[in-house]
């Protein structure tokens, strides 16, 4: 799970360094050489590098930084991690995603879940499943096959499935019944291509 929002962490970043960099060019009408590239880098990474958003990609940010003052390539250096970084995400299950989006969902709103047990007791904005529903979901190689059902307390509802819509993955979702606990079916299915 850790490795997933590294990954994601720093795609971000390098998305968003190799944007301000080709803006700036995009937006000047002279030639930028390799040392002013490398100063506007510096300086991006500078103020990236404190923001607790980039906590977990500290040291690489560092190294990027190391990089720019000594005279080497910043861009290129950053271009060749932005492609690694692509190439993990390419190689990301259903299941990988489906993991990044609780742990999300978690952080970002507080929504933690479990997996629903008969003599649970069940408490408010947790989500439940059960495990018969998750792997009939996916199969084998962790390809999300059919929609997955879960359940959480009514009052929560709305709010989740507008958090999972608005986060733009592979899932989105939609309230099912209301059961006579007063806790709401959320359907997980795949964005349509």
């Amino acid at each position: 799970m850790h490795n997933i929002h590294y990954h994601r962490v720093f795609n971000e970043f390098t998305t968003d360094a190799l944007l301000h960099l080709y803006s700036y060019i995009a937006s000047s009408s002279r030639f930028m050489p390799k040392t002013k590239r490398n100063e506007l880098l510096l300086k991006f990474f500078k103020q990236q590098i404190v923001l607790p958003r980039n906590v977990l990609i500290k040291k690489d940010i560092k190294l990027l930084v190391f990089v720019a003052k000594k005279g080497g390539n910043a861009e290129a250096r950053l271009n060749e991690l932005h492609q690694l970084n692509l190439d993990y995400n390419a190689k990301q299950t259903d299941a990988d995603i489906l993991n990044l989006l609780v742990y999300h969902l978690y952080e970002d709103h507080g929504f933690e879940s479990m997996l629903d047990e008969q003599d649970l007791y069940r408490e408010s904005k947790v989500i439940y499943t059960n495990q018969k529903a998750l792997s009939t979901s996916f199969d084998e190689h962790n390809r999300f096959i059919a929609p997955l059902s879960f359940y959480i307390d009514s009052l929560s509802a709305a709010f989740l499935v507008q958090a999972i819509n608005e986060m733009g993955t592979l899932f989105c979702a939609e309230r099912g019944i209301i059961d006579e606990n007063k806790y709401s079916q959320v359907i997980l299915k795949r964005v349509p291509e």
